[in-house]
């Protein structure tokens, strides 16, 4: 396994020197330098992963090689060292991107533990990140099976429809890949780097059904001994899948109904037989992954049928 890269920046050669020597103790590269205006070409040439710097330096200061650092990889963590630490300048670094702030002088213990959580957090960034990619690989539209020309209709709706803000009913028999649609309108959307919310209406009690989706406050009914966002809220600006929401009771359905007209951004999945749904909510844009229910049920303004 590779050693992670550390950029040290210092116009102060003992604490360039210090913490040189800790960090390589300590199992990683250290990459110094004095001249602030050679930390910044350093930044490109090296690729660190981590940058420790010295917030007050002649011509370059701490800030300006913290602005870099974010243009270059918003991820890189960057950690600012100071011995003229004060409150203000703490939070502004941090506003501007520092992953943490280390007055002078500080610890071994210190230096360490601040140094570990940055690339800590760095790791879980870039594991985010491949998972991502690898979950846009699997649910892309490419990955579903399907040449016929009802399919290429189908795919073109679900280009325009993961574009779209509207609430999305999706019908089908069971099996006929429902959930996998909306998962590759998630994918293609622009909330693809926010969380997808699946939610499976039969296999719930009402009861639970309604807490799971709206969330419910401490004490409100027995066993509520703390409050709970629901999935909805959880889901804001991302999206949430309700499936099999044939199965959801009336009430649950309404106040679904009426939390989609609001503008939250929900995907039906149900039964190609069942008109319930699409009778007491019809959303904005339907699609069909067998034959559609009559015209009358489904009020929408892009149809496809397959």
């Amino acid at each position: 396994m590779s050693r992670s890269r550390i950029l040290v920046v210092d116009d102060e050669p003992d604490m360039v020197d210090n913490c040189a020597r800790i960090l390589e103790r300590a199992g990683f590269v250290p990459l110094t330098t004095t001249d602030p205006r050679r930390g910044l070409t350093m930044l490109e040439t090296e690729r660190p992963d981590l940058v420790l710097t010295d917030l007050k330096m002649p011509e370059v200061d701490g800030m300006a090689l913290l602005h870099r650092a974010r243009e270059l990889d918003p991820a890189l963590p960057v950690i600012v060292i100071t011995a003229f630490a004060t409150i203000e300048s703490a939070i502004a670094a941090i506003r501007e991107g520092a992953f943490d702030y280390l007055p002078k002088p500080f610890s071994v213990d210190q230096l360490r533990v601040a140094v570990d959580r940055a690339l800590q957090h760095r790791g879980l960034q870039r594991e985010n990140r491949s998972l991502k990619e690898q979950l846009a690989q699997i649910y892309g539209l490419e990955n579903i099976v399907g040449r016929s020309t009802a399919m290429t209709r189908v795919f073109e709706l679900v280009r325009k429809a993961a574009r779209s803000e509207a609430n999305i009913l999706i019908l089908g028999e069971s099996g006929t890949g429902k959930e996998l649609i909306a998962r590759a309108i998630h994918v293609n959307s622009p909330r693809a780097a926010k969380p997808f919310m699946p939610v499976d209406c039969a296999s719930m009690p009402e009861q639970l059904l309604e807490s799971e989706l709206f969330g419910h406050e401490k004490g409100a009914f027995t066993g509520a001994v703390r409050s709970k966002p629901g999935l909805l809220e959880v889901a804001q600006g991302a999206r949430c899948s309700s499936t099999r929401s044939r199965s959801c009771p009336w009430r649950s359905r309404a106040s679904c109904c009426a939390h989609s007209r609001n503008g939250k951004s929900v995907e039906w999945e149900a039964q190609a037989s069942s008109t319930s749904m699409s009778g007491s909510c019809p959303p904005p844009i339907a699609i069909f992954a067998r034959q559609p229910p009559a015209a009358s049920s489904v009020r929408s303004s892009i149809i496809v049928s397959t």
